[in-house]
């Protein structure tokens, strides 16, 4: 599904990705894990087509097709879904509307009753109220946790093949990180979609379990295995992993 091959990158002459290899596959669910500043946010940066980073060289392909030529909206639509620690804000406009804003693009042919039965059974599931669609999406309406479940409905609702997740446990309570972990983890492994989830949090990943977990430091990929690396780490931290062969 998703091959990323000898990928380097760099912002304003800085290299934050270097020789990067991985490939993920349908119904796999692979976990990077890395302390701040290594490389997470970039190459995540560089899978949703965000401007903030340049591609020096290297691949990065989509179901065969290559990934850097499409734009964000063309991934999107193409079935790649990406949530970020701090959602994006919308004033003056409600969840509800911006589902619909997003399935009009999308040019979904689902009638409006059958949009909305889906919306609140989903919204439902995910623990948040009846009047969730009516609110706001920006932070006076929403708590943070609220915003969070909220960038995993819209996600949730377009089906996409491939989910991105970037360190959303960041600010979110212990129990708040669980709910969010385990939404993610049923959606993906319910319905043998494909993620690929950047953190810092081992527990976090832990209640995801993980098919795949590489380290990454310094840029690299030092370290690529199953779920027991999580568990090295609480023991022996990254330093030791970071040399470990």
């Amino acid at each position: 599904m998703l091959k990323i091959k000898n990928l380097n990158i760099k912002s304003a002459e800085q290299e934050l990705i270097k020789d990067v290899n991985l490939e993920v596959k349908p119904g796999e669910v692979h976990a990077i894990i890395g302390p701040s500043g290594s490389g997470k946010s970039a190459l995540m940066m560089a899978l949703c087509g965000l401007p903030f980073v340049d591609i020096a060289s290297g691949s990065i392909t989509y179901k065969s097709k290559s990934l850097l030529k499409q734009t964000i909206s063309e991934r999107s639509l193409n079935g790649i879904a990406s949530i970020f620690q701090h959602p994006v804000e919308i004033p003056n406009t409600t969840n509800w509307e911006l589902f619909c804003n997003i399935l009009k693009h999308r040019k979904d042919p689902r009638s409006p009753a059958d949009l909305k039965s889906l919306y609140d059974e989903t919204a439902e599931n995910l623990g948040l109220s009846v009047a969730h669609g009516f609110k706001a999406v920006d932070s006076d309406s929403m708590t943070h946790v609220e915003a969070m479940l909220n960038e995993l409905l819209m996600s949730f609702l377009i089906d996409p093949n491939l989910l991105l997740v970037d360190d959303i446990d960041e600010k979110l309570e212990v129990s708040d990180k669980t709910k969010v972990a385990l939404n993610i983890k049923n959606f993906i492994h319910t319905k043998r979609r494909a993620g690929i989830i950047f953190s810092k949090d081992k527990n976090v990943l832990k209640d995801i379990e993980p098919t795949h977990v590489h380290v990454i430091a310094n840029g690299q990929i030092v370290l690529s295995g199953g779920i027991e690396i999580l568990t090295r780490i609480e023991e022996d931290g990254y330093s030791e992993l970071s040399t470990s062969k």
